[in-house]
């Protein structure tokens, strides 16, 4: 039983993932795949922060802005853990990197419990 829940689960946490990283072909063939137009304003200052290379900046929004609600914990994480990377403190980044992997997993886990499959 063990067995089996296990392999739903990875087909589940694979189809998640797969869900998530689909690209629509139009925009990607128009060579503007990402979207900024559904991005929140904190979204979007973080990645004005990103751009101008000012990563510490990134870890003070992430965290402003998931303790006020803006973004989500999973979004937090994923630039928190991005600007450590890029900051070259790649032990830090783990830390966010393997907290992102969690809630993924809680999320697609609460996922295969709606549909009825855990």
């Amino acid at each position: 039983m063990k067995r089996l829940k296990k392999k739903l689960m990875s087909i589940g946490l694979t189809a998640v993932v797969l869900a998530c990283c689909s690209v629509d072909k139009s925009k990607e063939a128009s060579g503007n795949a990402f979207d900024e137009s559904n991005l929140s304003e904190g979204e979007k200052m973080i990645l004005a922060a990103i751009a101008e290379y000012d990563f510490k900046r990134v870890t003070v929004l992430s965290d402003s802005l998931q303790n006020t609600g803006d973004i989500s914990a999973v979004t937090a994480n994923y630039y928190h853990g991005a600007a450590l990377t890029h900051s070259g403190m790649v032990r830090s980044a783990t830390r966010w990197h393997h907290n992102l992997l969690q809630l993924r997993a809680v999320q697609t886990h609460s996922l295969l419990l709606s549909w009825g499959f855990l």
